[in-house]
């Protein structure tokens, strides 16, 4: 086997590692993030719906900022957690594009925040409502 081919295994099977660490983490974290905006913006279900269409909007417009700015303290924080790895045989930690991470946080985040998707339908709704209501008005 030559050096070139061990080193190239090497960096290949350190790069698999440090993605599997990576996503670890941001499953660890968007988890921990998703349960706390869920927990912060729940309600009753019966409430949300004596609730104003632009409440809603504007409620829901505030969990999507705060999921975003979820989404960047999380990348800050997983790019400044150390790779045991790094420097090894000439990896760099820091070029791996999955430290962007951005699947696996929006899939978690959206998935496990049920109040979110909730409101989202329940404006969905109100819309198809609004939009079928005023095109059977205008036949």
């Amino acid at each position: 086997m030559s050096n070139t081919f061990h080193h190239e295994l090497i960096i290949h099977c350190i790069k698999c590692v440090d993605i599997s660490f990576i996503g670890l983490c941001y499953l660890v974290l968007s988890f921990v993030f998703a349960v706390l905006l869920d927990t912060f913006f729940h309600e009753d279900k019966d409430e949300k719906h004596k609730q104003s269409t632009v409440w809603l909007s504007l409620k829901i417009s505030l969990q999507t900022v705060l999921i975003m700015l979820s989404v960047y303290a999380m990348r800050v924080i997983v790019k400044s957690i150390p790779f045991v790895f790094d420097g090894y045989n000439g990896f760099d930690h820091h070029r791996v594009m999955e430290l962007n991470g951005v699947v696996i946080l929006a899939f978690v985040l959206i998935t496990l925040q049920s109040n979110y998707g909730y409101d989202l339908q329940l404006l969905a709704s109100r819309f198809r409502t609004a939009v079928s209501s005023s095109s059977s008005s205008h036949a």
